[in-house]
C-alpha cells in the first residue's frame, strides 16, 4: 500500500515493487514502462511468485492543479 504517490514515476516505483519484485533498477523500470522481460523464464517465474501481490495506491493532487485544468 502507497498512501501518498503524486507522480506517474511515484506510481511507476510502487507497482514495479509489489508486482516484480525481487528485479530492481533498470530491469523492473524496462518490465513497467515496456512489458519488457529479461526473459520468459523469468516473466513466468516473476508472474507466479507475485500472482497474489495487490497493489494499492492513495493518489494525492492539490486543489489548485484540479482548480487549473480546463475542462
Amino acid at each position: 500500500m502507497a498512501p501518498y504517490c503524486e507522480t506517474v514515476e511515484e506510481v511507476k516505483e510502487v507497482i514495479g515493487a509489489a508486482k516484480w519484485r525481487p528485479l530492481k533498477g533498470d530491469a523492473v523500470r524496462r518490465v513497467v514502462d515496456t512489458g519488457e522481460h529479461i526473459s520468459e523464464d523469468t516473466r513466468s517465474y516473476l508472474e507466479e511468485r507475485n500472482k497474489n501481490s495487490v497493489v494499492i495506491i492513495g493518489i494525492e493532487v492539490s486543489v489548485q492543479s484540479i482548480i487549473s485544468k480546463k475542462y
